[in-house]
């Protein structure tokens, strides 16, 4: 999927590629390397992606559906979840 900028990549393609991840699946599955893609996420601005892109990318890492107003909260939560060590409940999530 293309941002809303035609030359920028998908969220999850910028994500990876950021985090040094040679495949998207990786954002999901490389837990050991969670410290690079928490990088990465302090480099995206929210308003480069929109809010669909952006729940579509937490859904993906996280394995679970999840509803947000703006890009920004579900990039804050994104952030949250992988500070937390991607806790299997969002009450562990602060």
């Amino acid at each position: 999927m293309r941002s809303a900028a035609k030359d920028q990549p998908g969220l999850l393609a910028y994500l990876a590629q950021r985090a040094g991840y040679l495949y998207i699946s990786d954002l999901r599955y490389r837990v050991d390397r969670d410290a690079d893609l928490q990088q990465a996420l302090q480099e995206v601005r929210p308003a480069a992606y929109s809010r669909a892109e952006c729940i579509d990318a937490v859904t993906y890492i996280t394995g679970r559906a999840h509803s947000f107003y703006t890009a920004a909260q579900a990039l804050q939560y994104l952030k949250r979840y992988l500070a937390a060590g991607r806790p299997e409940s969002d009450r562990d999530i602060r």
